[in-house]
């Protein structure tokens, strides 16, 4: 049947999560993006490409603007076949990035769930500290702090060097050494290094690939029973959607969110209206962010009967679903473009979707100086 539901139209912010001052804004970008504008010094790139490069890094230079990355852009480096391409790539992405990076979805997902189940009980946020948005390390977006530490048997290594350089040499060599490691962590190892260290079974880029491929094929599965029952993609194609993502992705952070608080299943379904009240259980995920973003794609990707889902949907929902809400600009490619415009749902957070290079170039060149 047909669902009358309208997506709520608001959402539950998590108060854990700090988000930056602006300005600078926070603009995405899709890696594709990044390969055009590094394509601009070898004279191949596409039209507009070269006024875009130009009108970040004035934005970035200026203060007015910022461009974190996401965690699953280490997965689309290592699509890059050529060690030349990726490390022209990687100046771009350090030029206009500094190596800022927006936390992962999982840790995102954590905080909105804690924020949902708040407001289901009518609570104050919780009183644990915050975690930033953004973190200047790769390790960031794995929910890890980064930055090298230098370690030694028996003694305070770093204080001893510390104490032999002074406080303003050793920043200086901590900065760095941790921007090499960073580069070289995005850049991947040369043709002559690759073999050896796949060898040493220390470098294996395809083994995420692995996982998303795992739930690529999930999706794959769940369009073949709507192929068997079509009526789901002309009704309620969004409730079966948001129930997937509710046991896939929510169901195991929930628990232990659940168990943290001393509180039973039974406790939350009764919130949720005891599976009388499907409006509140709509509510309660359309209201968590990234939640509402990935099942927004999802539906949107799922109504096409024709549409091969591979393991780049996912990565592409995973990134999207943190930048959509939590970026002021999102310029990502016209497949998942078309899908974010075409989700109603989706306006609540006037996040800024450029289609061309030249009019994400227009709105950087109008944004406000710091």
């Amino acid at each position: 049947m047909p669902s009358n539901y309208s997506i709520r139209g608001d959402v539950v912010w998590p108060a854990r999560l700090i988000r930056p001052a602006r300005p600078p804004s926070l603009i995405f970008l899709d890696m594709n993006h990044y390969i055009n504008m590094a394509k601009v010094d070898v004279g191949t790139a596409p039209q507009g490409y070269r006024e875009l490069r130009q009108a970040c890094r004035t934005a970035r230079a200026d203060g007015r603007a910022l461009f974190p990355l996401p965690s699953t852009l280490y997965m689309e480096m290592s699509n890059i076949r050529s060690y030349r391409q990726r490390e022209d790539v990687v100046a771009v992405v350090e030029e206009l990035s500094d190596f800022n990076y927006l936390v992962g979805r999982p840790q995102i997902m954590r905080l909105e769930i804690e924020a949902a189940i708040d407001a289901l009980l009518g609570k104050d946020p919780s009183p644990e500290e915050g975690i930033p948005l953004v973190g200047q390390s790769a390790l960031w977006a794995f929910g890890m702090r980064g930055g090298l530490i230098i370690k030694s048997e028996g003694q305070d290594a770093e204080q001893s060097l510390r104490n032999r350089l002074g406080d303003q040499k050793f920043e200086q060599m901590m900065a760095h050494l941790n921007r090499e490691a960073e580069r070289a962590l995005l850049t991947g190892p040369d043709e002559d290094s690759e073999s050896e260290l796949r060898q040493g079974g220390v470098y294996a880029p395809e083994v995420p690939y692995q996982h998303q491929e795992q739930r690529a094929q999930q999706e794959r599965e769940q369009a073949d029973r709507f192929d068997q029952n079509p009526e789901w993609r002309r009704g309620r194609l969004r409730d079966a959607v948001s129930t997937r993502e509710f046991v896939i992705e929510l169901n195991e952070m929930i628990a232990r969110e659940l168990l943290a608080r001393n509180m039973t299943a039974a406790k939350l379904d009764e919130l949720l209206g005891g599976g009388k009240d499907y409006d509140k259980a709509r509510q309660f995920t359309d209201g968590m962010p990234s939640t509402r973003v990935a099942v927004s794609l999802k539906e949107h990707y799922h109504r096409d009967s024709r549409h091969n889902w591979t393991s780049n949907d996912i990565h592409d929902i995973d990134a999207l679903a943190v930048a959509m809400p939590y970026c002021d600009a999102v310029f990502t490619d016209a497949a998942a473009w078309n899908a974010l415009k075409s989700s109603p749902g989706l306006e609540v957070f006037d996040t800024f979707l450029p289609r061309r290079p030249s009019e994400l170039t227009h709105w950087l060149g109008n944004l406000p100086l710091p």
